[in-house]
C-alpha cells in the first residue's frame, strides 16, 4: 500500500523509481524481521516466565510438605505418650490409620506435583534456535 502510495506521487526527476522502490522493499523486510525479533524475544520471556512461576509453585508445594511433615512427627510424638499413659485407648490400628493417611497425602502430593508439571511443559511453546535477532 505504501509503495503505492509512493508511485501515485509525483517523483522529482532526480529519484529513480527503481532505488526509491528497492529502499521501500528493504525498509518492508526490516519491518518482518523486527516483527519476528520481537516474537521471539516474546516467546522466550514468556516460557522464562513460566519455568520461573513453575520453580515458586515446587518450593511453594516442598515448603508445605515439610511443614505438614513436621507436624506429623509431632502428633506423632504425642500419640506415642498418651499410648504409654493409656495403652488400652491408643492401640496400633490408630498408628496404622494414621500411617495409611500420610500414604495418601504423599500420593497426592506428587500426583499434583506431575499433573503441574506434565501441563506445565504441554502448554509451554517450542522456540527454535536459529530465529533472527
Amino acid at each position: 500500500m505504501l509503495r503505492k502510495n509512493i508511485e501515485q506521487w509525483s517523483t522529482p526527476p532526480f529519484i529513480d523509481p527503481d532505488i526509491l522502490s528497492h529502499t521501500i522493499n528493504e525498509y518492508v523486510k526490516k519491518g518482518q524481521q523486527q516483527r519476528a525479533s520481537f516474537a521471539y524475544c516474546y516467546s522466550k520471556t514468556t516460557i522464562q516466565s513460566k519455568f520461573y512461576l513453575m520453580i515458586i509453585v515446587i518450593d511453594e508445594l516442598e515448603t508445605v510438605m515439610r511443614h505438614h511433615r513436621s507436624t506429623l512427627i509431632n502428633l506423632e510424638d504425642k500419640l506415642s505418650k498418651l499410648h504409654k499413659e493409656k495403652p488400652h485407648i491408643y492401640t496400633t490400628l490408630l498408628l496404622d490409620t494414621i500411617e495409611q493417611r500420610r500414604q495418601a497425602m504423599k500420593q497426592r502430593f506428587f500426583r499434583i506435583r506431575e499433573y503441574k508439571l506434565k501441563t506445565f511443559f504441554d502448554e509451554a511453546p517450542t522456540v527454535a534456535n536459529n530465529n533472527i535477532l
